[in-house]
């Protein structure tokens, strides 16, 4: 779905605020501040630098990759933001999120044995950024800076989804997730570390947002097939909860009011963190960059095959302490 043909929709009213503990972060070590661009080489696992200003990131000299970039008005047209109306003018135009799908494909093709022009088979290997509020407008009392949301569709003859796996390259963020449970949703948040790997199961919508003070990368792997399903973050306005912040950078939860109009319940907001010792059952352990995982030709059959590993997802996500809020009703 085309997030810029989607038609504009109504202000929202805040009728629903959820409090919890966001966590923020600053670039790290302060020489960064001052830093035109930082070294992600490591950290992503193929020679390239991250511009702390645009969010640009440049790959290694030769390799060219244009990202698809979406700017705020992108998203209040898409009608999945917190109180548009109270977004300034100047701010509409910012770009917001960068997303550069498909990297190095040819390679990420040929250590699966397929063909360059395969289109639906396979796995693939994204990284997106999303700028920091303060790049947007700093008078903005709204929401953080985040991706659209989705869930996935299922797998084509299959009736399970598909799932994603994720990483935090650089920055400070979460990510909030929901399950479809009857005529109600279950919401809950990861706040993953710095290359922690996220496995988020094939049924659960997410959004990603960036709570700190420089630009968000992130990192995931997931199918080549068409696979996002937009209808209800679109239909809702946005995913759950909001993550938002004050003038004083300060951040809280604020329940869609959407959900709840249409007759939707939705959970108090669980806290749930990476269970290191499921993922490592798959070959998939903390601090190591995704991409080393296709230039070693791992086994990600849980990823291209997942109703054969359904019972892993349950386990790949466990409680996390401080990280649940209640709602409470105005």
């Amino acid at each position: 779905m085309s997030e810029k043909n989607i038609e504009k929709k109504e202000p929202l009213r805040e009728l629903v605020t959820g409090y919890g503990p966001v966590r923020s972060g600053a670039c790290a070590p302060k020489i960064e501040e001052r830093a035109a661009s930082i070294d992600l080489s490591g950290k992503i696992g193929l020679e390239s630098k991250l511009s702390l200003d645009t969010g640009e990131i440049n790959f290694a000299e030769g390799v060219s990759y244009v990202p698809i970039n979406r700017t705020l008005r992108d998203f209040v047209e898409a009608g999945v933001v917190y109180q548009p109306e109270k977004i300034p003018e100047a701010a509409l135009d910012k770009v917001m999120c960068r997303i550069y799908r498909l990297i190095n494909d040819e390679e990420v093709l040929r250590l699966q044995g397929l063909p360059e022009d395969t289109v639906n088979e396979g796995f693939k290997y994204d990284i997106t950024v999303l700028l920091p509020y303060k790049a947007i407008a700093q008078s903005w009392v709204g929401e953080f800076p985040k991706t659209t949301g989705h869930y996935h569709t299922p797998i084509p003859g299959q009736p399970v989804a598909s799932p994603d796996l994720y990483q935090i390259i650089y920055g400070t963020g979460e990510i909030i997730l929901q399950r479809r449970v009857g005529s109600g949703v279950n919401a809950y948040r990861v706040q993953p570390s710095q290359l922690d790997p996220v496995l988020i199961g094939p049924e659960s919508g997410h959004t990603t947002v960036n709570t700190g003070e420089c630009p968000l990368v992130f990192c995931n792997i997931c199918v080549r097939a068409p696979h996002l399903d937009y209808k209800d973050v679109i239909k809702f306005h946005g995913a759950a909860y909001y993550v938002t912040r004050g003038l004083d950078g300060t951040g809280r939860l604020v329940l869609n009011p959407s959900y709840k109009e249409k007759g939707v319940t939705v959970s108090e907001i669980t806290g749930l963190k990476p269970s290191f010792k499921s993922l490592s059952e798959n070959g998939i352990v903390r601090g190591k960059p995704f991409y080393q995982y296709i230039k070693e030709k791992q086994d990600l059959d849980f990823l291209l095959r997942p109703w054969s590993h359904l019972s892993q997802f349950d386990a790949a996500l466990v409680p996390a302490k401080g990280a649940s809020a209640e709602g409470e009703q105005d």
